[in-house]
């Protein structure tokens, strides 16, 4: 059944309302936070030789901890700076775009993607900012995935009701259960510790930004026989 674009978005109660303000804090943020890691590699460099195991450890963390606000920090500006505009693509050529500009992550990932023939048959013109949302589906299959299984990530797409483009982004990790599947799209929801999946837990709350802005909504559902599927729904864009 076509996921409609009221059904598939919920509540955002995580909005900047001045994306001036937010610029200024962050900029001020990071300005800081290079201070603090000047400081730190400044020791390391000069005494750290000399310091015992345990301080070089704090020193290290430390500095781990900094490069992690950093990334939250961009994290926000990415998600306070959505907004739609008219540029579009053929739905294949940004897939083809995505795929080059990750094929590092993916080929460490020994990961297989598999794109559907009739993508580029449909002639599917979409948004060009929903690049950032495919990088983020394919990052967090890459993040995500099982540690014995090889994984495969299934990329689909139709022209379905109403002139809107229906996609599919599906996996085979270890996927969410179902009553947490609208959870992982709110900012900074974790299902899992930092400790064992490294990152912000914004990137899905930002692909659900831009498909918003665009009048397009995403939802998530268990895939069968175990993964995570991701479905999209925005209107076709005109051709550029």
């Amino acid at each position: 059944m076509p996921m409609s674009a009221e059904n598939g978005a919920a509540p955002d109660r995580f909005v900047f309302d001045d994306s001036r303000f937010l610029f200024a804090f962050t900029h001020d943020m990071r300005s800081h936070l290079r201070t603090v890691l000047t400081r730190i590699q400044l020791v390391q460099a000069g005494a750290g030789a000399t310091l015992p195991e345990a301080e070089k450890a704090f020193l290290t963390e430390a500095a781990a901890a900094a490069g992690d606000m950093n990334g939250l920090l961009t994290a926000l500006v990415s998600y306070g700076d959505v907004t739609a505009k008219s540029d579009s693509l053929p739905l294949s050529i940004l897939l083809r775009g995505v795929l080059i500009a990750n094929e590092g992550t993916l080929q460490a990932a020994e990961a297989e993607v598999v794109v559907a023939n009739d993508i580029a048959e449909a002639g599917i013109h979409v948004p060009v900012a929903l690049q950032g949302v495919f990088k983020e589906l394919l990052s967090n299959a890459v993040r995500f995935r099982r540690a014995d299984t090889r994984l495969r990530i299934a990329i689909t797409a139709r022209r379905g009701d109403n002139d809107h483009v229906e996609m599919a982004v599906a996996d085979n990790g270890p996927g969410v259960p179902a009553a947490d599947t609208e959870r992982i799209f709110a900012p900074f929801q974790r299902l899992l510790s930092r400790a064992e999946y490294p990152g912000h837990g914004m990137g899905l709350a930002i692909a659900r930004r831009i498909l918003t802005a665009y009048q397009g909504s995403i939802a998530a559902e268990p895939t069968p026989g175990g993964g995570l599927t991701v479905r999209m729904l925005v209107p076709a864009s005109t051709r550029a």
